[in-house]
């Protein structure tokens, strides 16, 4: 269940949250290596929200800065086990161990592995519409904060949109973190990446 608002305070600013209450949620936990299996808790009642601000200046400077609570994320500790237990099983080459993991049929959305899989975070954004008179061109700057482990990342951008239905992007993301942190395990130092959109 939950709920979503969006108010503009005055012209340039504004402010948004969304809520959810998640019934019988079911957390997963891993064993300390050797062990590093999964298993399921007892279902329980769970919150979600994020709170956010807008501001445009006048220079069309748009800056969002928001606060997300993922109740049903893992804990720290849950986190880093499951780090322990991948380089135990790299370290080691036995893939019977990193099997008894939690993945997920899409490592991408299992419960470790899934975009912003622990509670407390902060995200900043800001893009500036045609600096200095360039048409169709906006340059910005994302980046995402981790407040249980501290490993945070940086993805610098740049948009032109001056061709009739295309739309180019180039992006760059940086994620900075110690071992055993969620930004700090991703497999790439760095990635770019440029976008192409064609609108019909």
């Amino acid at each position: 269940y939950g709920f979503d608002f969006s108010r503009n305070v005055s012209p340039n600013f504004e402010i948004h949250g969304e809520f959810a209450y998640i019934t019988d949620f079911e957390r997963i936990e891993i064993a300390p290596y050797p062990s590093c299996r999964g298993r399921r808790q007892d279902p329980e009642d769970v919150i979600s929200y994020l709170a956010g601000l807008r501001y445009r200046t006048e220079k069309d400077i748009t800056y969002t800065l928001e606060y997300y609570y993922n109740g049903a994320g893992n804990s720290k500790e849950q986190q880093q086990r499951y780090y322990r237990c991948v380089h135990a099983a790299w370290d080691l080459q036995d893939p019977t161990l990193f099997d008894r993991l939690p993945r997920g049929k899409d490592i991408d959305r299992g419960p470790f592995t899934k975009p912003n899989p622990m509670r407390r975070y902060m995200h900043f954004r800001a893009f500036w519409e045609e600096p200095f008179n360039i048409l169709y061109f906006t340059p910005g700057l994302q980046a995402f904060y981790n407040f249980d482990d501290g490993s945070y990342s940086l993805a610098p951008e740049l948009t032109y949109s001056g061709f009739d239905n295309f739309e180019f992007r180039l992006r760059a993301n940086l994620p900075v973190g110690n071992t055993l942190s969620e930004w700090g395990e991703k497999p790439n130092e760095y990635k770019v990446e440029l976008r192409v959109r064609y609108y019909f």
